[in-house]
């Protein structure tokens, strides 16, 4: 679970854990039932976009569910379930900017955060396509929004789901606006060790269910039929 990833999950000022994926809290509801362990605790673990995947790979982690994309690179290291959104890079901009395009970042402060793949997309767009942007990386969303706010920033790239969740969470969310191109795709999926098939396994299974009965929210308001399942299993972007 990881602090400032909105839509996905959140932090209130009382530290109490909300979810609008409320999904993923039934699903560990019912890994406890299938392996009959009804005093099975489930413990919250922050992690952020450097620190996830070795925590996995550790075993300080047993399961990320994040906004982590599945990509070539971290199937090498990390098992992904079946996936659950679709997301495309774009930009996150104030609507007076001028911004509308890639385009336009010529000589601007462009945030992201750091240790994901838009960082790498858009450090290498910026040299493919001598666009001149200055590139910041932010520690996690929340500093990257931050800087888009206090005017360090031109624009702020990230998946478009992130933008939006950042967005809302603003004093005037009007006043900013999601623009661009869509740039990079990918599948978030949950990260379990790649040791541990039974429970990735257990995982999809579980989701599956969850996914056919209609139980699941958020991201799937209905039930997802098998064919639905398989495309949304992990696969590696054809950009990436």
């Amino acid at each position: 679970m990881r602090r400032y990833r909105s839509p996905t999950w959140a932090i209130t000022r009382v530290n109490r854990w909300v979810t609008r994926w409320t999904w993923r809290t039934r699903s560990s509801s019912a890994c406890s039932k299938k392996l009959a362990a009804p005093q099975l605790k489930v413990k919250y673990n922050l992690v952020t976009s450097q620190t996830r995947i070795p925590l996995v790979q550790n075993g300080t982690v047993d399961l990320e569910c994040g906004s982590t994309g599945v990509t070539a690179e971290r199937q090498k290291q990390v098992a992904f379930s079946y996936g659950f959104i679709y997301v495309k890079g774009q930009l996150l901009t104030a609507n007076d900017s001028g911004i509308k395009s890639f385009a336009d970042l010529r000589g601007k402060n462009v945030v992201t955060t750091a240790g994901t793949t838009n960082e790498r997309y858009l450090k290498s767009y910026n040299i493919d396509n001598k666009i001149d942007m200055f590139v910041i990386s932010a520690k996690d969303h929340g500093e990257a929004f931050q800087l888009l706010q206090s005017g360090r920033a031109a624009a702020f790239y990230m998946d478009d789901a992130l933008l939006y969740g950042e967005r809302a969470k603003a004093r005037d969310p009007h006043k900013w606006v999601v623009v661009g191109e869509e740039q990079s795709r990918e599948i978030y999926s949950c990260m379990v060790r790649k040791d541990d098939p039974q429970f990735l396994a257990l995982v999809n299974s579980t989701l599956g269910e969850l996914y056919s009965s209609g139980r699941s929210t958020g991201s799937t308001s209905a039930g997802l039929s098998s064919r639905s399942r398989q495309r949304l299993e992990p696969r590696v972007p054809d950009d990436q």
